[in-house]
């Protein structure tokens, strides 16, 4: 009998152990497999489930840690190693420090939970000397002193690896973080130092302080920090260059250290976050502390970081920049409140070419701050936009500001709304309007201007021919002050869009022009849905279009959603007869009874450009319908025709359906949900109604 083949891992195909493998878990694999075998090595080595294992948490499996440590000896897919467990033996802790010796691959280290004694500490102290990988080392809840605190310490001196040092609540205390600062003098790669947590007072504090050369992030919460270690932070914070984040919570800083920090932030540029809550700082130093944080963020986004930047061309530079300075967006704690921090911003802006909006809006800013403000605008080359809305700008301060934007080419847009200008200082700024040429968008919203005020921007706007958009809503303007810009709308042809809306008019036949867009005589779309409009309104609309000379070539007028009746359809009517190319009109959404219809119908029997007309959701019944059937068999060209959600019932529809007879043109007619709340008619291909 020939001998029976036994199936054995050293002769399957590589294969069907891929396919054993599929069947455990690649951690599994790293501390059951590997070394088994040089064959079975190799494999694993080429399997792709452990090729992508980078991280390892150990207690997670029944193995002992030194076995775990010896099997990671010649891994080399492990990046981060977590080792959680509450007693560390001196035999690990040298096997710890084998590791780190010979290891190619880890780059992260956490260690949780340890008690180690004083000879493993020195161990793996020593091993960190040597090692070339570890970037990132993580100690929680470690229990260290002083001395093996020395030790870390000698480490990071020889260090050139790594960058991040955690030790979260260590308990190393002063002495344990002089050492570590004196080595931090020396080491030239560590960036993060995390300390919370570890009875760290105002001695360990100052040593810290003389040590800040290459952080960019310290972390000292919860520890017991009091003023005088603020004050020696503050020191060094004004002539450090790298720190952007620092965290101070929980600690026992008073006004006075506050006070020092604040100091130090008016001449430190760079830091961009430092975090003081849960200390004995009064609201107003902390506000102060919020503030020169938030400019400093601010201020680092308009400059280029060039010892960060290697090549990179000029335009890539420029658009990596900010271009909209806010300074107070977000959290009203962080905003600026006064002239004092407008004075302050001014005095440290630098010219700029890139910022293009500039918002000072809620920044309380008054006429002696306006003028600082000035002094801002005159280093912001390229800004197109100054947002100034909600101040206590009066009118003396609306004088300093259009005195120095005579001479400024660059702005269009000038947000001076919910201030205090009143009728002097629109006087200032219709002066200043009859002769910039540059504003195009002006809002003098919520100003308390009257007529008079309403008078001078009036005959401002018979000079001005850039200006296209100016908001007086909610102020205090009356019947006089409306015909004042009636007047000047009649010679000035450029104007668009003026908002007198919640004014003191006796009537609501306002002429709301906020709701025309821009119209160019490049203009082939207008689009007026949900703007309000009136009848009174198109009548208006009607001369604005015809004032604008737009050219003949609009295609699509849309007025849906809108508040048009019967008379305002003969005005769209007229607004019709003046583009001779316009294909499609929507009225949907609109008030338009029978009379208007008849208005529209008339229009549709001589007009040959039309193919689309909505006009459902209106007020449109049965005579309205014959008044269609009328006007579609003389009309061959509209194509599309939409009476949805009317009020329109057999005897309509039998009128309709005469009139297809002889219309060969209508390809969609849309019924449905009329009186009958039951049809959507269309023709089929021979030109016949159906239903659908």
């Amino acid at each position: 009998m020939a001998n029976k083949y036994i199936p054995s891992l050293h002769t399957l195909p590589t294969e069907y152990i891929y396919r054993i493998l599929d069947f455990l878990d690649p951690r599994d694999i790293l501390l059951s497999v590997q070394d088994v075998s040089t064959r079975l090595n190799t494999i694993i080595h080429t399997y792709h489930r452990y090729q992508i294992l980078n991280r390892l948490r150990y207690p997670h499996f029944n193995t002992k840690l030194i076995l775990t440590l010896q099997l990671l000896y010649r891994n080399k897919t492990i990046t981060t190693l977590v080792i959680t467990q509450r007693e560390f033996t001196l035999e690990e802790a040298n096997r710890l420090a084998v590791l780190l010796k010979i290891n190619q691959t880890i780059t992260s280290l956490h260690l949780h939970h340890y008690e180690v004694n004083r000879e493993g500490m020195y161990h793996f102290a020593d091993a960190l000397k040597i090692n070339k990988t570890i970037t990132a080392l993580k100690f929680f809840h470690w229990r260290l002193d002083s001395e093996t605190a020395h030790y870390l310490a000698d480490a990071l001196r020889v260090s050139q690896i790594l960058i991040t040092l955690y030790l979260y609540y260590t308990s190393i205390g002063d002495k344990g973080v002089c050492h570590i600062a004196d080595a931090l003098k020396i080491n030239k790669t560590l960036t993060t130092l995390y300390l919370l947590g570890n009875r760290i007072g105002n001695v360990g504090t100052r040593s810290l302080a003389d040590a800040l050369k290459t952080l960019v992030t310290l972390n000292l919460k919860h520890n017991e920090i009091g003023d005088e270690g603020a004050m020696d932070l503050a020191d060094a914070l004004k002539i450090n260059q790298t720190l952007l984040s620092l965290d101070l919570r929980y600690n026992k800083i008073d006004d006075a250290g506050g006070c020092d920090l604040g100091n130090a932030l008016k001449m430190n540029q760079t830091l961009q976050t430092m975090l003081i809550r849960e200390n004995s700082i009064s609201y107003l130093r902390k506000r102060t502390i919020r503030f020169l944080l938030n400019i400093n963020q601010i201020m680092s986004k308009l400059q280029p970081q060039s010892n960060q930047i290697d090549k990179i061309s000029v335009s890539q530079l420029i658009n990596s920049w900010e271009t909209t300075l806010t300074l107070n967006a977000g959290n009203r704690k962080h905003r600026i409140a006064g002239d004092d921090e407008v004075r302050y911003i001014a005095s440290i802006m630098k010219p700029n070419n890139t910022v293009k909006i500039l918002d000072l809006c809620d920044s309380q800013i008054t006429n002696v701050g306006i003028r600082l403000v000035c002094d801002i605008i005159k280093k912001l080359k390229s800004i197109n936009s100054l947002i100034l809305n909600n101040n206590r700008i009066g009118a003396q301060g609306v004088h300093y500001l259009t005195n120095a934007l005579i001479t400024n080419q660059t702005i269009t847009v000038l947000d001076l709304g919910q201030n205090q200008i009143r009728d002097d200082g629109a006087f200032h700024l219709a002066e200043f309007l009859k002769i910039n040429q540059i504003i195009t968008k002006l809002n003098l919203s919520r100003n308390q201007i009257s007529d008079k005020g309403a008078h001078c921007l009036a005959d401002a706007l018979k000079i001005n021919q850039t200006l296209v958009s100016l908001d007086l809503s909610l102020n205090r303007i009356g019947d006089e002050g409306e015909r004042d810009f009636a007047d000047a709308l009649t010679i000035n042809k450029t104007f668009v869009t003026l908002n007198l809306q919640n004014n003191r008019l006796s009537t609501e036949e306002v002429f709301q022009l906020h709701n025309v867009p821009n119209i160019t005589q490049a203009t082939t779309r207008l689009d007026l849905r949900r703007r309000n409009i009136d009848d009174n309104q198109i009548y208006f609309l009607a001369n604005v279009l015809k004032s604008n000379h737009v050219k003949e070539d609009l295609r699509t007028l849309n007025l849906a959603c809108n508040q048009i009746g019967d008379v305002g359809v003969s005005d769209v009517c007229d607004i019709l007869k003046i583009f001779k190319t316009t294909d499609t009109l929507l009225l949907d959404k609109n008030w338009i009874g029978n009379e208007g219809i008849q208005h529209l119908a008339n229009l549709l029997k001589t007009n040959h450009t039309i193919t689309t007309l909505n006009i459902g959701e209106n007020k449109i019944g049965d005579e309205s319908a014959e008044y269609f059937a009328v006007a579609l068999k003389m009309n061959q060209t509209i194509t599309k025709l939409d009476l949805r959600l009317n009020h329109i019932t057999n005897t309509g529809l039998q009128h309709i359906s005469e009139a297809l007879k002889i219309n060969h043109t209508i390809t969609a007619l849309y019924l449905q949900e009329n009186g009958n709340r039951q049809l959507q008619h269309g023709k089929d291909q021979h030109g016949k109604m159906s239903t659908e």
